[in-house]
C-alpha cells in the first residue's frame, strides 16, 4: 500500500488510512472544509525524541505520515516532499494532543479523533 493516504503502519509495512473521516455513529457526519470559508487548521502538539514538545498546524491534507499501530502514536514514515516533511515533522515523534485536547487512551478512538479532526482540512492543489 502506498504512503500517500495513509497513518499507521505495523512492523509488517501493513498501513489503514488516516485521513479519511470516520463517523461514530450515523447520525454524526464529519467536517469538511467549506470552499468558499475560511479554513481552520489543525494543531497538533508532539512529543519529540529529545522529550520537549512542539505544536504544529495544518491546514491541508494529506500529511503524508505514517503512525504505528499502538499508542503512543508514533511518527514511523515521512512522505517525500509531503506537508509533514514542508511542516518539519520528524521520526519517532509521538502525538501528545489535537487541538489542545489529549487523545484517548485507546488506539482505535484515538485514530478515529485524528481522522475526524483532519476531515475539516481542504485537500492539497
Amino acid at each position: 500500500m502506498g504512503a500517500a493516504n495513509t497513518c499507521c503502519v505495523d512492523e509488517n509495512d501493513e498501513a489503514i488510512p488516516v485521513e479519511t473521516a470516520i463517523a461514530s455513529n450515523a447520525d454524526e457526519k464529519p467536517t469538511a472544509a467549506s470552499p468558499a470559508g475560511p479554513v481552520i487548521p489543525v494543531v497538533i502538539t508532539f512529543r519529540l525524541e529529545d522529550g520537549s514538545t512542539k505544536e504544529i498546524s495544518f491546514e491541508e491534507k494529506p500529511l503524508g505520515l505514517d503512525f504505528g499501530l499502538r499508542l503512543p502514536m508514533s511518527v514511523k514514515r515521512i512522505k517525500d516532499n509531503s506537508i509533514g516533511t514542508e511542516k518539519g515533522v520528524g521520526l519517532g515523534w509521538t502525538i501528545l494532543q489535537i487541538d489542545g485536547e489529549a487523545l484517548p487512551d485507546n488506539f482505535d478512538t484515538t485514530l478515529k479523533v485524528v481522522q475526524k479532526k483532519l476531515a475539516r482540512l481542504k485537500d492539497r492543489s
